[in-house]
């Protein structure tokens, strides 16, 4: 079983969730300590070291494996050529970052 590690935006977006979907969220998260690099799907591009799994309705997660951990880098929302679309938003997040 996998140990889950999550990275402070995806934490706070985990936080500010209504408590409506957040059991949703958590659910899903739950399932990534089982088999983590066999859920979701495997990202391209810039984004290759990770994976994404479809949490509910148009909520992403973005994690990526190391051995026994699973690191849960974004949580957001998919809003494909928004500014605000999860991938588009961790892509600039590892630019500053490099």
């Amino acid at each position: 079983m996998a140990s889950l590690v999550l990275a402070e935006p995806a934490a706070a977006f985990l936080k500010g969730l209504g408590v409506d979907i957040r059991p949703t969220i958590l659910r899903k998260l739950h399932d990534l300590e089982t088999e983590p690099e066999r859920r979701g799907k495997a990202l391209a591009g810039e984004l290759a070291a990770y994976r994404s799994i479809h949490a509910a309705g148009r909520f992403r997660i973005i994690y990526r494996t190391e051995g026994d951990t699973v690191f849960i880098v974004a949580i957001g929302f998919r809003k494909d050529g928004d500014r605000d679309d999860v991938y588009a938003a961790l892509k600039r997040s590892l630019k500053r970052h490099a």
